[in-house]
């Protein structure tokens, strides 16, 4: 690849690693232009410590706003939170009931994230099939009690789309 096929490739898979953090998409009615809320449109809440760092948070809105392009029912919303403050601010939205559907989460908070019932096991979203492409020892490493608990992105096997992980609902 070439470099910008290159840069593109990383943060998309960067943004993909966030997607599969979900909690559960978000339904929120959005205002349609004569007033009636639209029922199909889903709000994704992102919290990112991309945000925060440049070039990698005008990339990461870029690759969103591209995907919200092409999938209009689809609004990815992001909380920008430097990465000093992430766990912080994860644990008080999870205290006050405000979690987003995805977050950022690592080797060292991933036990408390799943104590706080913050992080969801990611193994049916993502497919045993798929996560079987990962050495089983990165696999536990990223798991807590048997449920995976974040992809470890730096190693994905191939990149995926939003469509190949099921967020996408078929016509």
């Amino acid at each position: 690849m070439k470099g910008k096929q290159m840069k593109a490739a990383i943060w998309s898979v960067c943004l993909l690693s966030a997607l599969f953090l979900l909690n559960g998409c978000t339904k929120k009615p959005e205002d349609t232009p004569n007033n009636q809320p639209n029922e199909n449109k889903i709000t994704l809440r992102i919290l990112s410590v991309e945000q925060t760092e440049k070039p990698e948070g005008p990339a990461e809105k870029e690759l969103a706003d591209q995907y919200m392009a092409e999938h209009p029912n689809i609004k990815i919303e992001f909380i920008g939170v430097p990465y000093n403050e992430l766990y912080k601010k994860v644990t008080a939205l999870a205290t006050g009931g405000d979690l987003p559907d995805a977050f950022f989460n690592t080797p060292e908070f991933m036990r408390i994230a799943n104590k706080m019932n913050a992080a969801t096991d990611l193994t049916p979203l993502l497919g045993k099939e798929y996560i079987a492409e990962f050495y089983p020892n990165m696999v536990n490493e990223a798991s807590v009690d048997g449920k995976l608990q974040f992809l470890p992105w730096f190693a994905t096997p191939k990149l995926l789309s939003i469509e190949a992980i099921g967020l996408r609902k078929k016509d």
